[in-house]
């Protein structure tokens, strides 16, 4: 990964942050956020090599990526010390979503992004992610199992089965139908689906 092996077996949360990657879980509730805490808080946990001297937190260091990180990914409304817990789905994904912006991720690896997110904020989420690899050339892996989400949110589509990529194509090459034949009838039973989109590097 970015020019150092990585050994799968052996990769932890705390590696794979170290290295750049960062991980939206499907179940944000769960594994996301930490509900009883602040936006903030949310935001900087994983970041917080970049806003502390000497282990104590600098705050306006965190105030300013902070402000930094939800005008990238249009948070709405616009309050730090607001509880997690009290915001939309949407919301909510942008913080997950923010936390990874703010650790300065290369690689988002995006499990169901946006189940149980209405459409407006769907596009929304969309559009952040696109930002991120188009203006910080962010590596981009999105698992999903809408086939609509793949057809909209990716430029490269990859079937698995067992582990490996059976094949490759582009969204503008396939209807949804053709897709689903590709998984279900095409290739391997038990094949997945991942898209790319707008990856860089």
């Amino acid at each position: 990964f970015d020019g150092v092996a990585v050994n799968v077996a052996t990769m932890t949360p705390s590696k794979a942050r170290r290295l750049g990657i960062g991980f939206v879980s499907e179940d944000r509730q769960a594994e996301g956020i930490v509900q009883e805490h602040s936006v903030g808080f949310n935001m900087v946990l994983p970041a917080l090599s970049r806003v502390t001297t000497a282990g104590v937190l600098v705050g306006r260091r965190v105030r300013g990526l902070v402000a930094r990180v939800m005008d990238d990914v249009g948070l709405r409304p616009r309050e730090p010390g607001k509880l997690v817990r009290l915001l939309s789905g949407g919301n909510q994904q942008k913080v997950v979503i923010g936390k990874w912006i703010a650790a300065g991720s290369k690689l988002f690896i995006l499990d169901e992004p946006t189940r149980g997110i209405d459409v407006g904020a769907r596009q929304e989420i969309y559009d952040v992610i696109r930002r991120q690899a188009r203006e910080r050339g962010v590596g981009v892996l999105l698992l999903s199992s809408d086939m609509r989400e793949i057809m909209v949110a990716s430029d490269r589509i990859l079937i698995m089965a067992q582990g490996r990529i059976t094949r490759e194509v582009a969204p503008d090459r396939v209807s949804e139908r053709d897709l689903l034949e590709m998984v279900l009838v095409r290739g391997d039973k038990g094949a997945d689906i991942a898209g790319v989109p707008e990856a860089h590097g």
